[in-house]
């Protein structure tokens, strides 16, 4: 059955007749006939929904002028009702106008629907219009609200896990010196290693001496040539070169001795 029908039917039960004549006079306002078959549709539930209204108008009438007891008001009334049934019981016989009513409450359901925008909403649309207008548009609508519910859930569960504090202090950089590689020696490596080294700076002091005091050895050797040197008995150089010898020997003989001195 459809809601338009159990809706009417609601509003008889809550005696609320003339607002049903209403809604129904208004579904036929709004459906467009296309064919004579829906012309003829139209107008023969319109004529049915005019007498209808008569009827219960001249039962009002009656009421307002006091010819009816409360009674027969009633009973008139309840006539008027079952005749208002029985038009909305035969709509499938309708076919344009019943056409027209399943996709007008589809389009109601859907618009109520779309406002609540939840999955149980989504649902009973499919469940009422499963080859509805909007019911591929409903699946993709609970799909999509299921994934986000999803990471909702996801996402306080990454609330309640609280990570360890870490430290605020500005990060160091590491500053890596190429050093040379150390090797790990025995302490009586160690001491020899120490004895060696010892004996090569001794060497290196020596030969530095020995280098040191062959200069003034030559200055004084020279000093001794020019001072000494004798040609038939008689001196090769003159006074002034002779002096100047014995000036070269003096001097080396002084760094000579000062080396040696320094070297002990």
């Amino acid at each position: 059955m459809l809601e338009f029908s159990k809706s009417m039917q609601r509003l008889i039960s809550m005696n609320k007749l003339e607002q049903a004549i209403d809604e129904f006079q208004n579904v036929l306002d709004r459906f467009n006939p296309i064919t004579e078959t829906d012309k003829i549709e139209q107008r023969d539930l319109r004529t049915a929904i005019i007498a209808t209204s008569q009827r219960l108008y001249l039962v009002k009438e009656k009421e307002q002028k006091g010819n009816l007891s409360d009674d027969e008001i009633m009973r008139e009334r309840r006539s008027v009702s079952n005749s208002f049934l029985d038009i909305i019981n035969e709509l499938d016989k309708y076919d344009a106008v019943n056409a027209y009513l399943i996709t007008w409450e589809d389009e109601q359901a859907w618009r109520k629907t779309n406002s609540l925008n939840a999955i149980d909403a989504y649902k009973e649309y499919l469940n009422k219009y499963p080859t509805g207008k909007y019911a591929d548009d409903a699946r993709k609508f609970i799909s999509m609200l299921k994934m986000m519910e999803e990471q909702k859930i996801k996402e306080k569960a990454e609330e309640i896990y609280t990570p360890p504090l870490q430290s605020h202090a500005p990060k160091q950089e590491r500053i890596i010196y190429n050093d040379p590689p150390v090797e790990n020696r025995t302490m009586y490596e160690k001491q020899h290693a120490s004895v060696g080294s010892g004996e090569e700076l001794s060497n290196g002091l020596f030969i530095v001496l020995l280098i040191g005091c062959i200069i003034p050895i030559i200055g004084i050797g020279a000093g001794a040539y020019f001072l000494y040197t004798k040609n038939n008995s008689v001196y090769k150089y003159d006074e002034p070169s002779r002096k100047k010898g014995r000036t070269l020997m003096i001097v080396g003989g002084i760094m000579v001795f000062l080396y040696i001195i320094g070297g002990y």
